[in-house]
């Protein structure tokens, strides 16, 4: 050892070019054929690895918490070319399973394959989010299933209407609710 530099097979090896080593193994980046050979280039080299690695992680990041938003129906409908209908109301914050799929064996019926709408069901809460998922899972196709949005909401906000597309929707159905589990007169001043 002389001085900051160690004699090795491969040459003088000092410190920084160890921590270059060390960041460029660590970023993933590797050795690669073409090698920066000075201090100046490995320091921007280093730079580079850093902050490509902090751009990698902040957008993640992003993507993520898109996918979280998504899995907790607080994102809202993108327009696709095909057209689109929402599915509201009581109908679907109880969900009557035997109604459900018909209407879902009807939607996205595999005679009608080239016109399958997007279907953006609203509710509110998540454990109706969670059961409408569960439900749609076992009785769509995967096919089918990547035309449906889900969101947590309600029919009195304006905010969740313009999420859901309402404005553009060719049609809105509000579905009453036909399990009998909630008084008829407080489903009416929901959905009304």
């Amino acid at each position: 050892l002389h001085g900051v530099h160690i004699t090795t097979g491969m040459g003088q090896i000092d410190y920084f070019t160890v921590a270059y080593w060390i960041i460029e193994t660590i970023s993933l980046v590797g050795y690669g054929d073409f090698a920066p050979k000075t201090v100046m280039s490995r320091f921007v080299t280093i730079l580079t690895m850093i902050s490509g690695f902090a751009v990698f992680t902040f957008e993640l990041g992003k993507i993520l918490s898109i996918i979280d938003k998504g899995k907790r129906g607080a994102g809202s409908y993108s327009a696709t070319s095909r057209e689109h209908v929402v599915l509201v109301g009581g109908g679907v914050q109880n969900l009557d399973e035997t109604f459900m799929t018909a209407f879902l064996d009807e939607l996205y019926h595999i005679s009608y394959r080239n016109a399958w709408p997007d279907l953006v069901l609203m509710t509110t809460g998540h454990e109706s989010l969670t059961k409408a998922r569960d439900l749609f899972g076992h009785n769509l196709g995967r096919e089918a299933r990547q035309h449906v949005t889900f969101l947590d909401g309600s029919l009195l906000n304006v905010h969740d209407l313009k999420r859901c597309g309402c404005h553009d929707a060719k049609l809105v159905w509000i579905l009453a609710d036909t399990t009998g589990a909630s008084d008829p007169f407080d489903e009416d001043k929901e959905n009304i």
